[in-house]
């Protein structure tokens, strides 16, 4: 599980399943990782002097809460003493995230997927089979919750009431950790409705800094031992994220809106568009299948060219609309040429001969490209 690769550098493969503590017998070895298995290496790399950097490769479906976050405030600790890396390679979801967000530098690969945050349990009522097969078990107890939740029972409503506060009490533990461990409020995490985040989606939404494979990374630290900079950033105002890219589409997802955590205003603002239509953006940033970057930069050049036309007003219907920019030429053209939109002043229009003022009427594209050769100071 662990090795040392020399150069101050160890890592820990986790690696499947993850539960509380090491299963015996036959499979011993070949089953889930355990927690006190991560902690021993943990533990040993904590008192090495030789070694000052730690790299957790992770691909792990989750596991179990029991004793889950002792170990993660264990790893989260030991930034204090060691340079701690975590890579997806190539999944780190619910307890495995938790272990992952614990750690100071967290990379994706562009396949990775991250997040989950969330906690499940299930009942299976059997009682049905029980009767199919001739079966009635009765229950001689005492206390009056002994029996609660039993699978040869339907499920009842105070039973139910007890496992859904438990529940959210564990997802409230959970919550507040991964907040912790990555310096985000609660409720953004929270927002993330426990979705999935996939590749440079998963840094967008704060919950990876940057794209790397684990073969870069540790090319990279044992050749100048430098790690690569963080390059996710956040603006708590937009926190929101689904599932998958629909996640980081649909509350701001988001939006690379990402919110999470990529600062979508600012990345707004570098294109030009105003705080006024950043709602506009995410609007149309919900219907898109598209980049999210990309995307806002095609939403600028509309927002650009409806200013060039003289219907800055009509930007927010096209951005929230998703409309590309083909669709919006066509329709501020043809909306000018009804309005035979006029490009000079009465004073200032040139005249014919007889003096009646010239009505002037420019292509769409003509209109774009002298926005542009304005924008670019060409005169």
């Amino acid at each position: 599980m662990m090795r040392n690769l020399g150069f101050g550098v160890a890592d820990i493969s986790i690696s499947g399943p993850l539960v509380a503590r090491e299963i015996a017998g036959p499979c011993a070895g070949f089953g889930p990782v355990s927690y006190e298995e991560i902690k021993e290496c943990i533990e040993a790399i904590r008192y090495d002097p030789s070694i000052s950097t730690v790299i957790f490769r992770i691909n792990s479906p989750g596991g179990e809460c029991s004793r889950l976050f002792d170990l993660v405030d264990d790893i989260y600790a030991l930034r204090s003493q060691k340079t701690t890396v975590a890579v997806a390679d190539d999944s780190a979801y619910s307890a495995a995230y938790a272990i992952f967000s614990a750690c100071e530098y967290r990379y994706v690969t562009r396949t990775s997927g991250v997040g989950s945050i969330g906690v499940v349990s299930a009942h299976i009522d059997e009682s049905e089979m029980d009767r199919q097969k001739g079966v009635k078990l009765t229950y001689i107890f005492a206390g009056e919750k002994k029996v609660n939740g039993n699978s040869h029972e339907p499920l009842s409503s105070e039973a139910r009431s007890d496992f859904q506060a438990e529940i959210n009490r564990i997802y409230g533990i959970f919550t507040r950790t991964v907040a912790r461990n990555l310096s985000l409020p609660e409720e953004a995490i929270i927002s993330t409705k426990a979705g999935c985040f996939f590749g440079e989606n998963a840094v967008y939404a704060g919950l990876a800094s940057a794209i790397s494979s684990y073969e870069e990374i540790v090319s990279q630290i044992l050749s100048d031992n430098s790690i690569l900079p963080d390059t996710s950033t956040v603006d708590p105002e937009y926190a929101g994220i689904d599932e998958g890219v629909e996640g980081i589409k649909d509350d701001l997802n988001d939006s690379g809106m990402g919110s999470m955590y990529f600062d979508f205003k600012a990345e707004c603002a570098s294109h030009g568009l105003p705080d006024n239509l950043l709602e506009s953006v995410r609007m149309g940033l919900e219907a898109s299948q598209y980049e999210i970057c990309d995307r806002i930069k095609v939403y600028s050049e509309i927002y650009h060219l409806c200013m060039a036309s003289g219907k800055a007003e009509k930007a927010d219907m096209y951005i929230s609309s998703n409309h590309d920019m083909d669709y919006v030429r066509v329709d501020l053209g043809e909306e000018l040429n009804r309005n035979e939109a006029k490009i000079f002043s009465r004073n200032s229009a040139p005249q014919d001969d007889s003096g009646q003022i010239q009505k002037l009427t420019l292509s769409i594209s003509d209109i774009y490209a002298q926005r542009q050769r304005h924008i670019m100071g060409i005169q």
